[in-house]
């Protein structure tokens, strides 16, 4: 395999480790909005931190998209 696409899917499997870590985060939370925020707030700052590291093509969204089975 290509060592590009091993980078890749593995840029990947780690961005979907974090986003799994944060669902479960945010499964835990109760409705009160301080703790709401908190999470939003931690979501961004994830979403900034993969926006941030990764560049060039593919974008993150085609990545994930192909992923998922999109229509690739």
């Amino acid at each position: 395999m290509d060592q590009s696409l091993i980078d890749v899917l593995n840029r990947i499997n780690a961005i979907e480790r974090e986003l799994s870590e944060l669902k479960l985060k945010l499964a835990t939370m109760s409705t009160d909005p301080e703790k709401v925020e908190d999470a939003v707030r931690s979501y961004l700052a994830l979403r900034e931190e993969v926006s941030r590291k990764w560049k060039g093509d593919p974008t993150v969204l085609d990545e994930f998209r192909k992923s998922r089975g999109h229509g690739y």
